[in-house]
């Protein structure tokens, strides 16, 4: 028998197939230590409960590799030695935000100086995090945020001191945003393009002319004259700027008639002839002066249309909803393979979406590409005791002697927004072996346990997984692998 393990208690929001449990900000992490050894033997014991991000940076010219190490927080118990029982228990909050501090032991060839992304300072809870291999010598860059408990034994034996060290890891999701987003009017940024077209064609009766071989060959050599209709027209597409994990993508497509047209009585007619969606993934990497960038992408949708089945009705009143097109494969993938968009000095993870639209018009073909980057936020709960969606929460931590949370958050830092101040509650622990109290946010566990409900963003909705696992999403390498439409740059 091992002289010490680390035992969960049950809870629910187990990760599907595995007995790994899925924790957010302000859950309670809580359990035992079980050590087989003779309690009068024990000569100290700790539990840990820490965040770490590590990045790596390879330089494959020297076959080095640059590296850091921050530190997002550590929890430590020292329980109350002897115990008979054996059981040592343990239970940590769930911090809501987190300060990410650069080590200055870590191995970089530039230092840690003069970070990327932002600067250091308190920022939401980052969820577990993998990307690539954290390793020197591996060729591509390499990323992973970590949350695990650390059991520390020191006891004696029948003549040495031993040791044992046992670790679990913590399964963190992003941070659940309280209450109900607000509606997806306001996070909607509209994108427009003109098209000019100048053609015989848009003459009166001539939209469905067929023209002879020998009129398609001469319009290689000729030019439209100064008499045929000039068509003016903008093609506009509504993207949002803001998006939550695992709702629909409200997305629309317009069309206006420019009254810069001329010899035009009667708008023609334009169709849609295909549409593709794309989400860019970019994660940038940056230790001191030394960056990398990695780009991967995922298929929202690519939908053809034969046939000039697709009509485009001109007025802003009648555009073409096209998210339900591009939702789902999102939808199925968004409580798996992505996290929401987040920046520290080191890493950070962000992401565009472009639609390639193709519209006809009397047989001519135009083809335009519209790109807008979007803010991926957590899943919405209705009520975790967070506070609302637009205030940011000023957390503050009661401790006792024995209970200490190093890397604290800068008491100078305000957050953005009306700010309400969190009062602590204190968390009995229970069962025997530990003088203190651990504290937590206002309301505790949030009960939702890694759930999650649906917000009202416009027309979304929330769908299922396709795995079973919340739409707040945790990243986990180990678990899933790439989705079939994901492809490297």
């Amino acid at each position: 028998m091992a002289p010490m393990e680390i035992v969960l208690d049950p809870r629910p929001g187990s990760l599907p197939g595995t007995t790994s449990t899925l924790y957010t900000a302000g859950d309670i992490v809580s359990g035992h230590a079980r050590v087989s050894v003779p309690a009068d033997s024990i000569k100290s014991l700790s539990i840990d409960f820490t965040g770490s991000l590590r990045v790596c940076i390879p330089n494959n010219a020297t076959g080095s590799s640059t590296q850091q190490t921050s530190s997002l927080f550590t929890y430590s118990l020292q329980p109350i030695i002897p115990n008979p029982t054996g059981k040592y228990t343990f239970a940590f909050t769930v911090p809501p935000t987190i300060l990410v501090n650069p080590d200055s032991s870590s191995s970089s060839s530039s230092g840690n100086s003069a970070p990327r992304h932002v600067p250091p300072a308190p920022q939401p809870l980052l969820p577990s995090f993998s990307y690539g291999k954290v390793a020197a010598g591996y060729g591509e860059p390499g990323a992973r945020i970590e949350y695990t408990l650390i059991a520390k034994l020191e006891y004696k034996s029948t003549i040495f001191t031993r040791r044992d060290n046992k670790t679990k890891t913590i399964h963190i999701s992003a941070p659940l945003m309280p209450g109900k987003t607000k509606s997806s009017k306001g996070s909607i940024l509209p994108i427009e393009h003109t098209w000019a077209l100048q053609s015989s064609r848009l003459r009166p009766g001539m939209e469905h002319h067929k023209p002879s071989a020998m009129e398609r060959f001469s319009s290689f050599f000729t030019s439209p004259t100064s008499g045929d209709p000039k068509l003016i027209v903008a093609l506009g597409i509504d993207m949002p700027s803001v998006l939550t994990l695992g709702t629909d993508i409200p997305t629309s497509l317009s069309l206006n008639f420019l009254p810069d047209s001329t010899g035009i009585e009667i708008p023609p007619r334009i169709y849609l002839s295909k549409l593709t969606a794309t989400l860019h993934i970019i994660t940038d990497f940056a230790i001191g002066t030394t960056t990398k960038r990695k780009e991967t992408t995922m298929d929202l949708c690519t939908k053809s249309f034969a046939g000039r089945t697709q009509l485009l009705e001109y007025g802003y009143a009648r555009k073409l909803d096209i998210g339900e097109w591009m939702s789902e494969n999102f939808t199925l993938d968004a409580g798996n393979q992505l996290v929401p968009t987040f920046a520290t000095p080191s890493l950070r993870r962000r992401y565009n979406i472009e639609i390639e639209v193709a519209v006809e018009c009397v047989g001519e073909t135009w083809k335009k590409s519209f790109e807008s980057e979007v803010l991926l936020i957590p899943a919405v709960s209705s009520s975790n005791g967070l506070g609302s969606g637009s205030e940011a929460m000023s957390p503050t931590y009661e401790t006792s002697p024995t209970v200490t949370y190093s890397n604290t958050m800068n008491s100078s830092f305000v957050p953005a927004g009306p700010a309400r101040t969190a009062t602590s509650s204190s968390i009995a622990n229970h069962g025997s072996g530990i003088s203190n109290n651990v504290s937590s946010p206002v309301g505790g566990s949030n009960g939702n346990n890694g759930e999650s409900a649906s917000g009202n963003t416009g027309h979304s909705r929330t769908r299922p997984s396709e795995k079973g696992q919340p739409m707040n999403a945790v990243q986990l390498d180990d678990d899933y692998g790439p989705p079939p439409s994901y492809s490297e740059f």
